[in-house]
């Protein structure tokens, strides 16, 4: 009885493992989207030669991208929370350090 509990726990912390490292991987994704859509927007030099087109998706998918980050963020955060009430080795979630682009 007392090794099926211990292959619980670990089958448990594995999967909070398993999905801390995807959390974080959206996070990340999430993040390059938007940044490389802000920087290829904040260059007038690419922005002229760009379609009126092209450059009103830019800027959506540059607003999106931010909002799923945010999303994202959020979701991490809980997963963290979740997994540390089980899993006490695991530490605190860093603060977001993160400079803002002024455009």
């Amino acid at each position: 009885m007392a090794d099926e509990e211990k292959k619980d726990e670990r089958s448990s912390s594995s999967n909070n493992t398993k999905n801390l490292i995807i959390g974080a991987t959206g996070v990340a994704l999430t993040a390059a989207v938007a940044g490389v859509a802000g920087a290829i927007l904040a260059n007038k030099e690419l922005r002229k030669n760009l379609g009126k087109k092209t450059v009103q998706a830019l800027e959506v998918v540059s607003k999106l991208a931010v909002r799923a980050e945010k999303e994202a963020t959020a979701g991490l955060k809980y997963l963290q929370s979740k997994a540390q009430k089980e899993d006490k080795t695991l530490k605190p979630a860093p603060k977001k350090v993160t400079k803002k682009v002024k455009s």
